[in-house]
């Protein structure tokens, strides 16, 4: 019977004015408390996602944060607390700003992919020049189209860095180790950034074919979604001595902040992981309050291999920023008409917040080794700690906090009492208030666009529908998310930066009467696809798997009826991705969705999810696939739609010889997979439709990129 707000009340705790505690009960099975920090703003924001919860049984589509935040409290292994951090809010698994640690010793502790994220070693990397606002301000416009030009940005955005499987393999293995003997980086990049760009339990060999294939042709390239490479000048200066030492040392002078993870690669590792970690909790009867809490025993095959490929996907991200840091020397160089060297562009720190990685801390007074997993939170040791470069060791960690559009980043050093409170963590961005659709909704790219020019920001988006969800409106205020944890002394304050000269936001790349045309040409081959994949459906009908066919796929008929009800509704868009019945942290028709499902009954190595795999799968990554369960990107679905009902059709000659064999199991397998197909389609023409309408025609009329 589910608790009435007030009963779950009943189970929170007023610590001080910054911090919450969840009590045991709160969830079932819960092995420690669970703790969060907020000021009243930030909890009221909480509070009400609870509410709205308890009242109608939903929110948004992930459990409320509180409930995230309780949930990895139960998990197997977990020491101390789980901790929520000022920026948290709902997301897959975890919460994002959700930490917790767990001991490597325990036999029973596991490591779980919701607890990195799937954009593994998301991170932020500052770096300083000696030019300031005057220096900018006459060539802004040049400035901001110079980035733009030199760093891909959006889906399917394809990197110039030159890159082969053999290369490939190497970065993965080596990270920023790799850029340097290429000639990308400099050698102080490597020794301003967090474990030295480069993780040493990286092993490429764990990670799948199909997630290098996705990486390979990324290097270099931002991404979408809140991915981000701002040009920021320094409003305030908190501490003089510790801004020094990171080359800051006046007020305008100009900064420039890149924000990307691993793109493609780092999601097909964490959806690989998901897969194999479903199998492991069945053999090895580990149990989650949520299914998003996919995981493993630490040292289990699955919890080893995992680490491998998460490493190595993280040592990506390191170069990948490292690409991107060469290729904005080369802008700024070309602008102002100098080298990167003349113009002081070095390396302030480089520190992830999506990542999982042992460390040392102390626990009931011993010195304990840990598996600390960070989604969307920070890393922020000490003064004197080993594991910070030399020239920070007197002021500590640099903490980059990114900000949204129109507000202010910060820049922090790490305490000792991180240490005691939240091993060495602290929060990593302002955090979402609210979600892209409902951005979308209630505001209006014209006057968001208003805003930011009104505050002298030059932008460069080819979408704008990014520039309403990442808005500043649609994010919390960073001030409070910062000031929460400083007035607990969790770290220091050493600096702001405004986005007063200009920013570069990732987009598409493609232009709204574009889409709109290709629109309608693929939506009216569609209507043509899906004629053609009813009538191929219409010779599929077969009888029911006998028991020996369900012997073979290791399920009973209970089991089948239950996914193939959970894929139905998942491709029809009637079941949230985030229910505890499974699935992947988006919503179809993405063909992630359709893999999983497929790799169910054993279709993973079918033509036709090579064939997807070739057309559809290759330019996807985190971002994208976020925004296709919320907006559902028009051009990627109805090309992906199309391109397997071809596939489909292209595989009847193999339907009809299994037709003439009858093997039933064979059969029934490609029936599944064609209508997982024709789902997805159907799905896509509705979207699409509703986009070309409602979207396209509006933004073709009435909007001119900046």
């Amino acid at each position: 019977m589910p608790r009435s707000y007030e009963d779950e009340l009943k189970f929170l705790e007023k610590l001080s004015p910054c911090s919450w505690l969840i009590k045991k009960g709160f969830v079932p099975n819960m092995r420690v408390e669970g703790v969060f920090y907020v000021n009243d703003f930030l909890g009221h924001l909480m509070f009400d996602e609870l509410r709205q919860f308890t009242q109608s049984g939903d929110y948004g589509g992930f459990l409320p944060g509180m409930k995230q935040i309780a949930n990895v409290a139960a998990l197997p292994g977990i020491v101390h607390r789980s901790i929520g951090l000022p920026d948290v809010h709902s997301g897959y698994g975890f919460a994002i700003g959700n930490m917790a640690a767990f001991d490597m010793a325990d036999p029973e502790a596991v490591v779980s992919p919701g607890g990195v994220g799937f954009d593994i070693n998301c991170g932020v990397r500052l770096i300083r020049t000696n030019l300031t606002l005057k220096d900018v301000l006459p060539v802004k416009e040049q400035l901001t189209q110079a980035l733009f030009d030199h760093i891909p940005v959006g889906v399917g955005s394809k990197g110039i860095i030159p890159m082969n499987a053999t290369n490939l393999d190497e970065a993965l293995e080596m990270g920023m180790d790799w850029s340097l003997r290429q000639g990308y980086v400099w050698a102080d990049d490597k020794e301003h950034c967090e474990e030295y760009g480069r993780m040493l339990q990286a092993d490429p060999s764990k990670v799948s074919a199909r997630a290098k294939k996705r990486g390979l042709p990324q290097l270099g390239t931002l991404g979408a979604g809140n991915h981000y490479a701002e040009i920021q000048v320094v409003e305030e200066i908190f501490d003089r001595h510790a801004a020094s030492k990171m080359g800051i040392d006046q007020l305008n002078q100009v900064v420039l902040m890149i924000h990307c993870g691993s793109r493609g690669m780092g999601h097909q590792v964490a959806t690989d992981a998901l897969l194999e970690m479903e199998r492991a909790m069945k053999r090895d009867k580990i149990e989650v309050n949520d299914r998003q809490l996919a995981c493993a025993r630490i040292n289990s095959p699955e919890g080893q291999d995992y680490l491998a490929a998460m490493a190595a996907a993280a040592n990506y991200a390191w170069v990948n920023r490292s690409s991107m840091t060469f290729l904005s020397r080369q802008a700024f160089a070309k602008i102002f008409n100098s080298t990167p060297d003349d113009l002081d562009m070095h390396v302030i720190y480089d520190v992830s917040h999506n990542i999982a990685k042992v460390e040392e801390h102390w626990v009931n007074g011993k010195p304990t080794q840990l598996l600390v997993h960070r989604k969307g939170s920070t890393r922020a040791f000490p003064p004197h700690h080993p594991l910070i470069p030399v020239d920070y060791q007197l002021i500590g960690q640099p903490v980059l906090i990114g900000g949204t559009m129109g507000t202010c980043s910060y820049v922090l050093t790490g305490t000792d009492k991180a240490m005691t409170e939240t091993f060495g963590s602290t929060c990593h961005g302002a955090g979402r208030a609210l979600s892209r659709a409902k951005s979308r909704r209630t505001l209006e790219y014209s006057d968001v666009l208003e805003n930011l020019a009104q505050k002298g920001i030059s932008i460069r988006v080819a979408s704008p529908k990014l520039v309403m969800e990442e808005a500043p409106e649609s994010y919390k205020n960073v001030t409070d998310v910062v000031n929460t944890y400083y007035n607990l002394s969790i770290y220091d304050l050493v600096l702001n930066m405004r986005f007063l000269v200009l920013a570069l936001v990732s987009g598409t790349g493609v232009q709204p009467w574009d889409n709109f045309l290709l629109d309608v040409c693929l939506l009216s081959l569609l209507v043509l696809a899906k004629i053609l994949s009813t009538l191929l459906l219409s010779f599929m009908a077969i009888d029911p798997l006998s028991d020996q066919d369900q012997e073979v796929l290791g399920q009973t008929p209970e089991d089948i009826d239950s996914t193939l009800g959970y894929r139905d509704e998942l491709l029809t868009g009637d079941c949230d991705a985030s229910s505890n019945k499974g699935g992947l942290n988006f919503a179809p028709p993405t063909m992630d969705g359709a893999t999983l499902l497929f790799s169910r009954y054993g279709l993973r190595d079918t033509p036709l999810l090579r064939v997807i795999d070739v057309i559809w799968v290759q330019d996807s990554d985190e971002s994208d696939l976020a925004n296709l369960s919320r907006g559902l990107r028009r051009l990627p679905i109805i090309a992906g739609s199309l391109a397997g009902t071809t596939a489909a059709c292209m595989c009847a000659p193999g339907i009809f010889n299994e037709f003439k064999n009858n093997n039933q199991l064979t059969l029934w397998r490609t029936r599944e997979m064609a209508k997982v197909g024709l789902l997805c389609m159907e799905r896509s023409m509705m979207y699409g439709c509703l986009h070309i309408t409602c979207d396209s025609f509006k933004h073709c009329t009435s909007y001119n990129d900046p």
